[in-house]
């Protein structure tokens, strides 16, 4: 064992994933998350069905549209629908992998694993301390302890 090995305070990583829930529910640790990365197929936090319904409905729209007022009505719809995704859409679908991070990732372990080997998040501090720790490169654990100890 090195001179520089970390003495852990805590058993499990179970137990690390519960102190760490608690100083981002302090406020003294942020996740940040990269959308567009998390966003992906693979994602353990996506649910591909949030893009597909706001597919369908775009086509579902732009069809009615076609059907009873002709093609050039539709495709200033399908302009609309795609504007209305940009603008509205993918922020929603942002809060959404947002709220599952806390929701469940946070509380089980499995996920979080899964989340992190993903990437695509960052722990960082929030109290004007430049500490960062990437995934899936960093310790989530070294980082969870670093802050254990300063509380």
């Amino acid at each position: 064992m090195s001179d520089t090995a970390t003495a852990y305070s805590l058993e499990t990583d179970t137990e690390y994933l519960a102190k760490l829930r608690e100083l981002v529910a302090a406020g003294t640790v942020r996740i940040k998350f990269d959308v567009k990365k998390l966003r992906g197929m693979d994602s353990p936090v996506v649910v591909i069905a949030e893009t597909e319904r706001w597919a369908m409905g775009m086509v579902a729209l732009c069809g009615a549209i076609w059907w009873f007022l002709g093609i050039w009505p539709a495709a200033a719809a399908f302009t609309l629908c795609v504007v209305a995704y940009a603008a509205w859409g993918r922020r929603g679908i942002g809060r959404n992998i947002e709220r599952r991070i806390h929701e469940k990732a946070l509380m089980d372990i499995a996920v979080w694993r899964r989340l992190w080997q993903y990437g695509g998040i960052v722990l960082e501090s929030v109290n004007g301390q430049a500490v960062s720790c990437p995934a899936p490169g960093g310790s989530w654990i070294q980082f969870t302890e670093t802050f254990m100890r300063r509380t």
